[in-house]
Order: structure tokens, then C-alpha cells, then sequence
């Protein structure tokens, strides 16, 4: 990870759900599927130049694993889609402590502010902020009168929620503005499929039309809309130098 060549790492040939990478502790933490519904999780060590070494299989046999979040020090949070948090370090992979949440489903989860060690997580209407410390739901807030569908997305204090042809805007734990997508006709919604904070005035919005739309924070304008080569879009990064990075699905 100190070299700055781009290294490749061949993983056996398993369907992956979801890859988190932890590039501090040079750990690569991977959740797999299996017959029985319930996850297990796949952590790497890819911090040698030369090998990707198995370190670590957990199974937490506590259905299927929604994400999973890094925090620090080789530690990171595992929100499993029956509305509980399970914490995990590289000293206790055996013990893992699950906390069961009141509410419904976690359909959608993000990093709330590092600094405080909080977390968003979505459940069915319900926007809650949850404090890895006490384990406690600090403060909840309705923002749908429908479930709520991924993505999330948090800045620290701005919170972005994608919902079927809108995206909520939230601040303070109070519903700022309701952004509208365009729909492509009137019996087909728009749907948010990746959200992301270019800086704190500047949210961009992959749809499922395959469309990225930039919206300015101040005044809750649309700033321009440009269509892809794609049929939806996945996911979205920024690098240090300000490009924008947009993967999706072929049409």
C-alpha cells in the first residue's frame, strides 16, 4: 500500500456481495454469500507487496450482511439487514459483539462524522443516527412516507437519502429539501443509485437512467445533467485532483 504501483489481487473464483478497504490497516474485507442465507465475511491482509494472504473468516451466522463499514485501527461495523450493528477488530474476529436495533430492515448505512464515531443507518421511514460507543440510537428523524431505498450518504452534517424518483435532503436531523429527479415518462420512476459529496456545495446523483445530475446545496438547484453510456449507474468516486469516476451497467 506504500508503493503506489497499482497491484492486482486474484480472489477465488466465490460471488462477492460487497468489498470494504481498509487502506490504514492494509486489510481488504470481503462478504460472500452462501446456500444457507446467512454471510460470512473474508478479511485480507494485502498490505505485502508480493501475496494477498487470508487472515480471517467470519461467520457470524446472522443472515445477510447489508455493508460493512471501516472505522479505524483495524476495526469496522458489520449492518446486517435484520437491523442489527456488529462490531469487529482484528484481536476479537471470534467474539464479535452484535446489538440488535429497534425498528425494521436496515436498507441503507453510511459513516456519519468519524470524529464522533456515528453512523447513519435507514430503516424502512426512519433516518437514525447510532453512536458506536454507547451502541445507542442517538436521534431518529421520518423522512419517508415509504421505505426508504439505498444510497446514503453523509458529509457530517449534511445527509443525503435516495428514494424513488427524489433525494432528501437532511440537515440538523430536520428535512431540509426534497430534490426531484427528471423521470423519463410518467409510468417509470427515477431512481437514485449513488450519491456523493463532491465538497459541501456540490451533490452528485447517479439515477438508474444512467444519468449524472449535480445539484448546488445553496440553493437547491439543478447545475447541469449529463447523460452516460450506461443503463444505471453503480457507484461514483472523486480523486484528490477533482475528476469524477462513474461506474455503471452496460445497456
Amino acid at each position: 500500500m506504500t508503493s503506489g504501483k497499482q497491484k492486482t489481487v486474484k480472489l477465488p473464483m466465490r460471488k462477492a456481495n460487497l468489498i470494504a478497504l481498509d487502506t490504514e490497516a492494509g486489510k481488504l474485507v470481503i462478504v460472500r454469500p452462501t446456500e444457507n442465507g446467512h454471510d460470512y465475511i473474508e478479511v485480507l491482509n494485502i498490505s505485502n507487496n508480493n501475496h494477498s494472504l487470508p487472515c480471517q473468516i467470519i461467520s457470524p451466522e446472522n443472515g445477510s450482511i447489508q455493508n460493512v463499514i471501516i472505522v479505524d485501527n483495524g476495526e469496522f461495523v458489520i449492518v446486517f439487514s435484520n437491523g442489527s450493528v456488529g462490531f469487529c477488530d482484528e484481536k476479537h474476529y471470534n467474539s464479535m459483539k452484535i446489538i440488535q436495533n429497534p425498528g425494521s430492515e436496515i436498507v441503507a448505512s453510511y459513516v456519519h462524522d468519524t470524529s464522533t464515531s456515528t453512523i447513519c443507518l435507514i430503516t424502512g421511514t426512519t433516518l437514525n443516527i447510532f453512536d458506536l460507543h454507547s451502541n445507542n440510537v442517538l436521534s431518529s428523524i421520518i423522512v419517508a412516507s415509504k421505505c426508504a431505498t439505498s444510497p446514503i450518504v453523509s458529509d457530517g452534517y449534511k445527509i443525503a437519502i435516495g428514494l424513488a424518483g427524489d433525494i432528501i435532503l437532511v440537515e440538523e436531523m430536520k428535512t431540509k429539501v426534497n430534490l426531484k429527479l427528471s423521470p423519463r415518462c410518467e409510468c417509470e420512476e427515477n431512481a437514485p443509485r449513488s450519491l456523493l459529496f463532491m465538497d459541501s456545495k456540490i451533490l452528485v446523483c447517479g439515477d438508474s437512467y444512467g444519468t449524472v445530475t449535480f445539484w448546488n446545496l445553496d440553493d437547491f438547484t439543478l447545475i447541469q445533467s449529463l447523460p452516460c453510456l450506461l443503463s444505471s449507474i453503480l457507484s461514483m468516486v472523486t480523486t484528490a485532483d477533482g475528476l469524477l469516476y462513474v461506474c455503471g451497467e452496460d445497456p
